[in-house]
């Protein structure tokens, strides 16, 4: 597939995902206090920001850079995650 249709795909996905995190926490989510919810208030301009970094960047790669890109910053984030298991087995 190319850039646009991985990425096309991964946003449904994740579309569909946040809606049943939505549905499944809402009664949680009505019980927030106010200061909770300035976080929530907070949290979302940087949701929008990066969604338009996002796109920017691909816009600007071919479709060999972003699989390489991909691969890489996939890799990068499963060692991280590999090392922290590795040292939350060991303590």
């Amino acid at each position: 597939m190319a850039r646009r249709q991985v990425v096309a795909t991964k946003a449904m996905i994740q579309v569909v995902a946040h809606s049943i995190k939505i549905l499944f926490y809402l009664s949680a989510a009505l019980a927030l206090s106010a200061g909770e919810w300035s976080i929530v208030l907070l949290a979302a301009p940087f949701a929008m920001l990066g969604t338009q970094t996002g796109t920017r960047i691909l816009h600007r790669l071919t479709d060999a850079n972003f699989r390489t890109w991909t691969r890489w910053i996939v890799t990068g984030i499963g060692v991280f995650y590999f090392l922290q298991g590795v040292y939350l087995l060991t303590r």
